[in-house]
């Protein structure tokens, strides 16, 4: 669920991102009417992936994007993993649903339709 503001946030994980990622996120998020916004935080190494996992239930995270390079490392660290991640083994996509964090995977940049089917099931996963 939402953190108690009514404002969701949803965040990309990786060693940097870049700025268009997350601007293209915030005003896709904005054209939908939502109230949330995407953030980035950076994560390097196993012990950022368990902090920003951790976060998620702290700070009432609903989703993460997960940079190419650390979509194998994190598997280890989910309670479940999306039969779409395990044939491609790894994830690219995180839920929060309702504190059992799942591995998705999507493939492909974030254009419009593959925001969509993350925001879809970050949105539906959480109700």
């Amino acid at each position: 669920m939402p953190a108690s503001s009514g404002t969701f946030v949803l965040g990309f994980l990786g060693k940097k991102c870049q700025h268009n990622i997350r601007k293209n996120w915030n005003l896709y998020l904005k054209e939908m009417n939502l109230n949330g916004f995407f953030d980035f935080y950076p994560t390097v190494t196993a012990a950022d992936l368990e902090l920003r996992l951790a976060e998620m239930f702290l700070h009432h995270r609903l989703g993460y994007v997960v940079e190419e390079q650390l979509g194998k490392k994190i598997m280890k660290l989910l309670d479940r993993i999306s039969q779409a991640a395990s044939k491609k083994g790894r994830v690219d996509t995180v839920v929060n649903e309702r504190g059992v964090i799942v591995g998705h995977f999507f493939g492909g940049k974030d254009n419009k339709k593959t925001m969509e089917r993350r925001l879809k099931l970050w949105l539906k996963k959480t109700k």
